[in-house]
């Protein structure tokens, strides 16, 4: 079967499938017949594709795979962000997208090109297409063709998702122009734009020019507009096959235009803003209006002070009960009227922990002897407004709260408050108190310097403020009334008013109903509600309404502003006819709908359903459904891919998927399609796939059916809402109306009686109030002598309770030092039991009577440096109640007994470097605590019973296992040191900014993110630690900490230096190394006091010119960061000493103010690019180091010549190339660095810098060194040279020498053989060259030989290096007498001496081992030149004599042709001779031939040997008697230079395993060689040597 077979086929089966589909949706309806048809049309064109594959052998006869639309979609996760999603003001505008052109096509067509054209899906529909671009690759649509769209952004909180498609315009299907065609598009790419990368383009980088270029024949008026986008790359479809994509490639340049967006949110904001201001007038002419009663609530202006309207709420709290006094319980509320503000205290009263010893009568007495115990045993309360969270313990309360002063004689609020069972209600004005709204509550405090006189001020009582007023139900609702109202009015008006609407009561009724709903939310007339607060009022009005008919009457009421848009919020007025509406349009019935379900489930009202959401609703409907079930189901749901369900997917998946849709239409009276069971046809497919395909057929046209009947009930009750909403507007109009008219009424009839009314009410006004001014005076007159009184015995009796309380404390301080001088006495006192190896405690400590007491008397215990494990449960720390310290570090503890509660007395405790897992929660029985150690232990958590140990000063908690603090740490007032480095710490509780104390903080090596907001209020800490963090940002509220000396924020994330450093006014040391700082704050010059700043490794660009406001820096540390250049300022630094800029990326001169720094020690710039220093440079006069190696420099700076304190300088890397002579003047210079430069020769002056120390000149160029450097060797301790090439030296070669050591040292010289090279050629050098001034010329025209210029000539008055260079006198060994004199020439100088002179043969000139000035350098070129030529015509000469010889030997060799012949043919005679005789040998003549020659040759050597053993003989002889004779009383003799040394620079010879290959990958001397050339030896019996004697012998034989 061919392919046109197979297609005729497939035709055929599509059209089949098309007839049944036709067929279908004609008996069950339109909508189930195209969705068939489309089914089968896709399974159709599928089937023939894949036979089609068969055909042509791709696809290797394997099975069937399931269709496309079976196919599980992979659900891919990606990260969204809150900028990806649509915005509020962003929903609903229009995007402008245009399509400019596309480049690098496929090609589709087979006779051409591409047709191109483009396909824009919109959140997963096809919204437009552009035109075809005909045969082309490279298409242009902009701006002849098709190719600008709009597209309406969806609802906010979505991800907006558009794809561009390009296809080849045979593309029908794609299209739906032509439903009926098999073909398909080639699919040419895509490109998929979503979130940001949609909504805001021009955020998108790299923003390019897509405009066209005009076409050839255009003209110039017809240049198209500039249009800016971004050039995409097309992508292939992920959900599609490679085949499917084959075509993919090119790219897209596609235009984003959000201006019309951005136009709507300008817009909307306007609104917005127009609104509030509107709002803000309202309430401003509501609160100008007289009397304020229209802003308050008709219950609230019927109370008692009921004008002043509630701001806030809070109950009064117990205080602190450390103290045995009373406290205060009650509530208070925060008032407000126009500007004015109050407290209002209600059921307040004082609760005292323990009775009085007074009677209840003398509470009414008068009796004097009463009021003087009163008086006495009176506690006086302040009231404090704090800004800070109220507490129980506030030591600063004083000092960071506002005092206000109380309607009472003496200011105080404890006269106001009311005692044991007795409540009082008071107001307290708040008139002096500034900014009212920003405080967080009250306190009632005893004052410190109030009786009885205390340490802090005492906490009776404090409020926190809420952030809303109490709930207050309304006067009606609270007594019951509001029913019997109604039916008052009903009877006495004879009946309700009828609306003229079915099921509605009078506007009255619902206007009471509203006003008690805004009474219950706390509301005035004037606020508006949300849904979330609709709905509450409804609960609390019972009135009962399901979610979806809540969300409908709330959307049919928020009425559009005059924007055009809902403000989501009601007003009192619409909330009224939304209860109309409800009443108005009947109800939907029992049965739960999906609108119902739907608006139940959105919890956040947002109108769409998340996956989880999802998963609730469906188990909320009894549904017992996996997850893997259930994601299935909202995948299915989700046709638009969004990750959300709207209503209308949710309608969808809700009839066809989540309820019955057969019993659902039953319910709603519709008759559903059911499953016949008549005919053959049922009969046969009553089983089978067959029946259930059938099954569900007609669950999908019940599904639909029921979807059709809830559109249509969604319809009605829309239309019912509208039909209602416009009968209510009608009624409440008319009731208005009539409401105006009683008023215009009721208003004319009062008109009558005003006047006399009013004249009436003036009178008696004026007589009342001169009645109550004339009291006034009285009662002031009065209380001012009464308190004058009161406070004069006030005085007197504090006097006496003072002296008092200061003889019994004596009294009681005296018996207590008496006391502890006793036990002091006996030694009692202290026992110290540390390093004694106990495991346990030992029971003689506290297990008999006698032990206890003495436990019971310790004041210091020490159990340190022990094996402990745990202590004992019971009898040992119930008896130290004494102690007051107590050191357990060193021990194994992993737990300590509650009976630690009984050490209520300890001051010190030491627990570090122990196994301690938690601290015991009875820590909070420790009131004395001032120093715990915990350190080093295993501890996770601190318990929130520390806030008790508020005596606590040091708290040192390092090397721990802490990850949080807890609750309770900000109540440690005191602690003034807190050590928590080495923690896990992520971050610090809120009120750790409490610590207002703290002096010492550690919070170093944790991972702490960001510090807390009010971190600044810690304004006494001095030293601070936040090295070894993950830490950001610094607070702004650090500006505070006014006297913060040290500051360490090391090995940090800091990205700069913020402007919070201004408030660091005491800081002297600032560290910040190893951050991302990139910027400097300029507010850092207000730290006048700083002196070390130390920054490195960061990435600081720039230093602001505020830098130099720091004159107190002495050291300043910016090394590796990416500074380019310093700024002028830098030189009002007068106080700095130590300053280190290397490794920045500094490239000019340093600034001229630079020579301003006078007091500057230390310098270092190295590793920059610096080319030059300026002249005043040379103005530090104190510098001592100074280090500018690595740079870029070309010679030392001439201003360098007045550092006259300099020691150390450092010039390495530079590009120096000449010796800096000009600093031999530096006394006090004792170290020089020229290494890694270009020094090539060195001056012969060198020689006076013989005050320096050390000398580096290794890796430059140096050639030679001079003779004067010889005189350096003595006196400078440390001279490097290595690494130079040193090309005049004697040449050194190794062949196991390795790359790495021929780079370390090319020349292959050490510094010591270097050294003991000059020494030698100090001694020889300036007489050879002397030799060579005066016979130079004779031995460079070769009439002198080698020879003559050592020994000399005296024909020729030739003297010679070897006597130039004189004699050396001999001394005895007493060193006083001069035995003779030797000469100072030695034979190891001869081969340095062939060096010189054959050097200076060639160039004619005497080698140059010192730098030379330009003068000397032209003349010695100029004779190197001459040389030069004069050895090129000899080497010519010689050419030509050597062809000329060659040219008479060739001349003579042909005229000896003849003679060569008849030499040959002798040869050859000879040579036959010797063969016919060799064929005549015997093996005999052969064998006494060879024993003949052997015994010549064994004459012969015995003749040699005896020759040459009387040879050394004669040797021998002749040396001793030399040595007998000229040295055999020379023992002590003293040389001036040594004969017998070898001479140093001569390569050592070096044996077979002397000197191992160590280069990588090198095979050893023993795999490299055998055993036999291992142990060769040239002159044994196995020799080469003895090999040649033996076969020359044979052949001389």
């Amino acid at each position: 079967m061919g392919i046109k077979e197979m297609k005729e086929k497939a035709k055929e089966k599509s059209a089949e499938k098309s007839k049944l589909a036709a067929e279908s949706a004609a008996k069950h309806g339109t909508s189930a017949g195209i969705g068939l048809f489309n089914g089968l049309k896709k399974e159709a064109i599928y089937r023939g594709k894949w036979m089609k594959g068969m055909v042509v052998g791709k696809t290797d006869k394997e099975a069937l795979p399931p269709p496309p639309d079976k196919e599980e979609e992979e659900v891919v996760e990606e990260k969204i962000t809150q900028g990806d999603l649509i915005q509020p003001y962003e929903a609903g505008a229009p995007l402008i997208v245009t399509i400019v052109s596309a480049t690098g096509l496929a090609k589709a067509d087979m006779f051409g090109k591409s047709d191109p054209m483009c396909v824009l899906e919109f959140m997963g529909k096809d919204i437009a297409f552009t035109d075809v671009c005909d045969n082309t690759m490279d298409p242009v649509w902009y701006p002849d063709k098709k190719h600008t769209f709009k597209i309406r952004l969806p609802a906010k909180s979505k991800l907006p998702v558009l794809k561009v498609k390009v296809f080849d315009s045979d593309a029908p299907a794609i299209m739906s122009k032509v439903v009926s065609s098999t073909k398909t598009g080639d699919f040419l790419g895509e490109v998929t734009l979503k979130g940001i990368h949609l909504l805001h383009p021009e955020g998108e980088e790299f923003q390019t020019d897509l405009t066209p270029p005009p076409p050839d024949g255009a003209a110039e008026g017809e240049v198209p507009q500039k249009i800016m986008g971004k050039i995409y790359d097309l992508k292939m479809d992920p959900e599609k096959t490679k085949k499917y994509n084959k075509l993919v490639k090119g790219k897209i340049s596609i235009s984003i235009d959000r201006t019309k967006v951005d136009e709507q949110i300008q817009r909307k904001e306007r609104a917005k803003h127009e609104r509030e201001m509107k709002k803000n007038r309202e309430n401003e002419r509501y609160l100008n209006m007289a009397p304020p009663t229209a802003v308050v609530m008709k219950e609230r202006a019927g109370m008692e002070g009921g004008l002043w309207v509630p701001k806030r709420f809070a109950e009064i709290k117990k205080g602190d009960d450390r103290h045995r006094m009373n406290y205060i319980e009650g509530e208070c509320e925060l008032r407000g009227l126009r500007d004015l503000y109050k407290l209002s205290f209600t059921n307040t009263r004082i609760i005292q922990k323990f009775k009085e010893a007074e009677s209840d009568s003398d509470e009414d007495s008068d009796d004097d002897m009463v009021i003087e115990r009163r008086v006495k045993q009176r506690v006086k309360l302040s009231l404090y407004m704090t800004k800070k969270k109220p507490k129980k313990r506030m030591a600063d309360i004083e000092e960071t709260g506002h005092l206000v002063k109380c309607d009472t004689p003496d200011g105080f609020i404890d006269g106001l408050i009311g005692k044991h069972a007795k409540t009082t209600n008071f107001d307290v004005s708040l008139k002096d108190c500034p900014n009212v709204e920003e405080f967080a509550g009250c306190v009632v405090v005893k004052r410190a310097e109030e009786s009885p006189i205390t340490d802090e001020p005492i906490i009776f009582g404090f409020a926190r403020f809420s952030q809303s007023a109490k709930e207050i139900s309304g006067t009606e609702m609270a007594l019951g009334m509001g029913q019997a109202k109604d039916r008052m009015k009903k009877d006495t008006q004879g009946g309700v008013r009828s609306t003229g609407i079915e099921g509605v009561n009078s506007v009255a009724h619902y206007s009471r109903l509203a006003k008690n709903a805004w009474q219950f939310l706390q509301l005035t007339e004037e606020d508006e509600i949300n849904y979330k607060q609709f709905k509450s009022a409804l609960d609390l009005l019972n009135i009962i309404v399901l979610e979806g008919r809540a969300q409908r009457l709330f959307n049919a009421c928020d009425l559009p502003d005059e924007s055009g848009e809902a403000s989501g919020k009601v007003s009192m007025t619409e909330f009224e006819v939304a209860m109309m509406m409800n009443d108005a349009v009947p109800k939907t019935g029992p049965d739960l709908t999906p609108l119902d379900a739907f608006f139940i489930f959105d919890v956040d009202g947002s109108g769409e359903i998340n996956q989880t959401e999802f998963q609730e609703c469906v188990k909320a409907l009894g549904q017992l459904r996996s997850d893997d079930e259930l994601l299935e189901l909202f995948v299915m749901a989700d046709k638009d891919k969004s990750g959300v369900i709207d209503y209308k997917e949710f309608k969808k998946i809700w009839c066809h998927s989540l309820v019955d849709p057969e019993v659902e239409l039953e319910k709603l009276g519709v008759e559903p399609h059911k499953l016949s069971t008549e005919g053959l046809i049922s009969k046969l497919t009553r089983i089978g796939p067959l029946h259930r395909k059938r099954v569900e057929f007609i669950h999908f046209l019940n599904a639909n059916a029921l979807m059709r009947q809830i559109e249509k009930s969604d319809k009605e009750m829309l239309v019912a809402f509208d039909t209602v909403q416009e009968k209510v507007k009608r009624v409440r109009i008319e009731a208005q109306q009539r409401k105006d008219e009683r008023k215009r009424a009721k208003k004319a009839e009062q008109n009558i009686h005003s006047r006399e009314a009013a004249r009436d009410a003036a009178f008696r006004d004026k007589e009342k109030r001169q009645q109550i001014q004339k009291e006034q005076r009285e009662r002031a007159k009065q209380r001012i002598q009464e308190k004058v009184m009161k406070e004069k015995l006030q005085a007197e009796k504090e006097q006496a309770k003072q002296r008092e309380q200061m003889m019994i404390s004596m009294n009681r301080k005296e018996k207590e030092a008496f006391r502890i001088k006793e036990i002091r006495r006996k030694g009692e006192d202290k026992l110290v039991l540390k390093d004694m190896g106990y495991r346990v405690v030992p029971q003689d400590l506290y297990k008999t009577a006698e032990a206890q007491a003495k436990l019971a008397n310790l004041v210091i215990l020490d159990l340190s440096g022990n094996k402990l494990v745990e202590l004992p449960e019971s009898d040992f720390l119930f008896n130290l109640n004494t102690l007051r310290s107590f050191n357990l570090s060193h021990n194994r503890i992993m737990h300590v007994p509650p009976e630690i509660a009984n050490c209520g007395n300890l001051e010190h405790w030491l627990i570090d470097n122990n196994d301690l897992r938690e601290l015991p929660n009875e820590i909070k029985f420790m009131h004395e605590m001032i120093h715990l150690d915990a350190s080093r232990n295993k501890l996770e958590r601190i318990p929130t019973e520390i806030e008790n140990m508020y005596p606590l000063k040091y708290l040192i908690l390092h090397s721990n296992r802490i990850s949080d603090l807890g609750y309770g740490f900000g109540e440690l007032a005191q602690l003034q040191f807190c050590n928590l480095s080495s923690n896990r710490l992520r971050e610090l509780p809120e009120d750790f900014s409490n610590l207002t104390s703290l002096t010492k903080l550690d919070l170093s090596n944790n991972a702490i993110t960001h510090l807390p907001e009010y971190f600044g209020s810690l304004i006494m800490a001095q030293q601070i630690n936040l090295s070894v963090n993950q830490i950001q940002v610094l607070p702004d509220s650090m500006c505070n900490m006014e006297k913060l000396e040290i500051l360490r924020i090391n090995d940090n994330w800091l990205q700069e230096i913020p402007a919070c450093s201004k408030g660091w006014i005491a800081c002297m040391d600032l560290q910040v190394k190893n951050n991302k700082i990139r910027r400097i704050a300029p507010e850092i010059g207000e730290m006048l006091s700083l002196q070390s700043f130390y920054a490195p490794m960061n990435q600081i660009e720039a230093i602001p010119a505020e830098f130099g406001m720091l004159t107190a820096l002495q050291q300043l540390n910016l090394r590796t960061n990416w500074i380019t250049e310093l700024p002028p300022e830098i030189g009002a630094l007068v106080s700095l000493q130590n300053m280190d800029i290397s490794h920045n990326r500094l490239n000019t001169e340093l600034p001229p103010e630079f020579g301003l720094l006078r007091a500057l020690r230390t310098l270092d710039f190295s590793h920059n690019k610096i080319s030059g220093l300026p002249m005043s440079f040379g103005a530090l006069e104190c510098l001592e180091t100074l280090d500018m190696g690595h740079n870029t420099l070309p010679s030392v700076p001439q201003s360098m010549m007045y550092l006259q304190s300099l020691r150390e300088l450092d010039c390495s890397g530079n590009c120096i190339k000449s010796f800096p002579m000009h600093l031999c003047d530096l006394t006090n210079l004792r170290s020089l660095d020229l290494s890694s430069n270009s020094l090539e020769y060195l001056p012969t002056a060198v020689d006076m810098f013989t005050a320096l120390k050390k000398l580096d000149l290794h890796h430059n160029l140096l050639r030679a060194l001079p003779l004067e450097f010889a005189t350096l060797l003595d006196h400078v301790q440390e001279i490097d040279v290595i690494q130079n090439p040193f090309n005049q030296f004697p040449e050194k070669w190794n062949y196991r020498w390795t790359e790495k050591e021929m780079y370390q040292n090319p020349s292959g010289y050490s510094n010591q053989e270097v050294f003991e090279y000059i020494k030698d050629e100090s001694m020889y050098f300036t007489c050879a060259e002397d030799e060579w001034k005066e016979t130079g010329a004779l031995h460079f025209d070769n009439r002198l030989n080698f020879h003559e210029f050592v020994w000399g000539n005296e024909e020729h008055g030739v003297t010679g290096v070897a006597k130039r260079m004189g004699k050396v006198p001999v001394y005895d060994k007493d060193g006083i007498y001069v035995i003779r004199y030797d000469m100072r020439w030695h034979d190891r100088f001869l081969a340095h001496l062939k060096r010189f002179y054959f050097t200076a043969k060639e160039t004619g000139l005497s080698p140059v081992i010192n730098e030379l000035n330009k003068e000397d350098r032209e003349d010695r070129a100029k004779t190197e030149e001459l040389a030069r030529k004069r050895k090129d015509d000899l080497v010519l000469n010689a050419k030509r004599e050597h062809e000329e010889r060659e040219r008479r030997k060739k001349v003579i060799y042909d005229e000896d042709v003849h003679q060569k012949f008849r030499r040959a043919e002798s040869h050859m005679i000879e040579r036959s001779k010797r063969t016919r005789h060799v064929g005549n040998v015997t093996n005999e003549t052969l064998l006494e031939e060879i024993q003949r020659r052997a015994e010549l040759q064994e004459i012969g050597r015995r003749g040699l040997e005896k020759r040459r053993m009387l040879e050394a003989k004669d040797e021998m002889k002749r040396l001793k008697d030399f040595v007998n004779s000229n040295v055999g009383n020379l023992d002590g003799v003293k040389r001036t230079t040594p004969i017998d040394i070898v001479p140093c620079w001569k390569s050592k010879p070096i044996t077979n395993e002397s000197v191992p290959d160590k280069r990588k990958g090198a095979a050893t001397f023993k795999k490299k060689f055998s055993k036999k050339e291992r142990n060769y030896d040239q002159f044994g019996p196995g020799g080469r040597d003895k090999q040649d004697a033996a076969a020359l012998a044979l052949l001389g034989n």
